[in-house]
């Protein structure tokens, strides 16, 4: 017990220090390398995920290629732990894709954004996978969608999401058995945003620096469970796992996660009253052609409610959730390996 509170407390003082550095890392693409990144990278495959991973090697080399301070910068910051890289100047496609308010990607309007998230999932080391209960398609539209009223999803709008990291019901550090784990990234590409609505999120570092070093030694037993979004009600029952993890990552969703001791219960709560000071919130004011790189242990976001216009002129960010091994999953497919259960 006493060489774990020395861990933890030397855990704290890193984190303290690294708190001074921004937690998003903002870099923009030369106007003359977008240009010719677009012309090289025009006729990429997007309409479809075959040849995923031939497709994510050709865009990242490109990018690389036309763009080599660019790509140094981001893979710097990922060995850093960044939680969020912001990326901008990247080339945009002529026409606004219209918001899809069936939740389906039109790939062919959306060229440009999924080409530009995929060369820079792919100079990070990281592969786009999907879930199979979630989307056929890598690409995942996250926008309002008549279906989601009321629901605390990428869809939904007229409820607020609550600070989460995503898929925190499934294996991190555990080991892989009915499941495939939890993405380590999500990567947006920005089509239409919401002035009024920016992305919101705060860094791990931040919120344990806000905690007693008894609170985080709870964080770190199993004794919290979280369920599954309704999507994926496959009979998965919620399993005891760990809040904390080593290397200062978090799994979290205060819409879903549960204390199974008193204590658990206790550390949600203060976890909650914490995270409702808005000075610990990082704000992004997103706007189109912009490229985001979450890491999905290192920072906890939300969203606010809105009401959509239903024109066709709403929020819509493409997402993709990413692994540096597509390998590590449950293929959902075999002849898919990145599509996952």
């Amino acid at each position: 017990m006493f060489l774990e509170q020395i861990l933890i407390d030397a855990f704290l003082d890193r984190e303290a220090c690294a708190s001074a550095a921004p937690a998003t890392r903002s870099l923009t693409m030369d106007a003359g390398d977008a240009g010719a990144f677009a012309e090289r990278t025009a006729r990429s495959n997007v309409t479809t995920d075959d040849d995923l991973p031939a497709w994510l090697e050709h865009d990242a080399c490109v990018l690389e290629a036309v763009a080599p301070d660019l790509t140094c910068a981001l893979r710097e910051s990922a060995a850093r732990n960044q939680p969020v890289i912001l990326v901008r100047g990247m080339p945009v496609d002529p026409a606004v894709a219209a918001t899809p308010y069936d939740g389906i990607v039109d790939s062919t309007a959306s060229h440009r954004a999924i080409v530009n998230a995929r060369a820079v999932a792919g100079c990070l080391g990281l592969h786009p996978i999907a879930y199979a209960g979630e989307s056929a398609r890598v690409p995942h539209a996250v926008c309002p969608t008549h279906a989601a009223r009321g629901q605390r999803s990428s869809h939904g709008f007229d409820a607020e999401l609550p600070f989460h990291t995503d898929y925190a019901d499934r294996p991190i550090d555990e080991p892989v058995r009915d499941q495939s784990p939890a993405a380590t990234a999500l990567i947006f590409a920005v089509e239409r945003a919401e002035p009024a609505i920016p992305m919101r999120y705060v860094p791990t570092r931040r919120l344990l620096s806000e905690l007693s070093a008894e609170q985080i030694r709870v964080g770190r037993h199993e004794e919290f469970a979280v369920a599954a979004p309704a999507i994926f009600a496959n009979g998965h029952s919620p399993v005891p796992c760990r809040l904390f993890l080593p290397g200062g990552r978090c799994r979290l969703n205060l819409g879903t996660m549960t204390g199974l001791t008193d204590r658990a219960t206790r550390l949600l709560r203060d976890i909650a009253a914490i995270l409702a000071d808005e000075t610990l919130t990082e704000q992004i004011p997103v706007r189109r052609g912009d490229i985001v790189i979450l890491d999905n242990q290192h920072a906890i976001h939300r969203r606010a409610a809105f009401a959509p216009r239903w024109d066709g002129t709403d929020r819509y960010f493409i997402r993709m959730s990413a692994t540096p091994d597509p390998r590590a999953g449950i293929a959902a497919d075999p002849c898919r390996p990145w599509l996952w259960s």
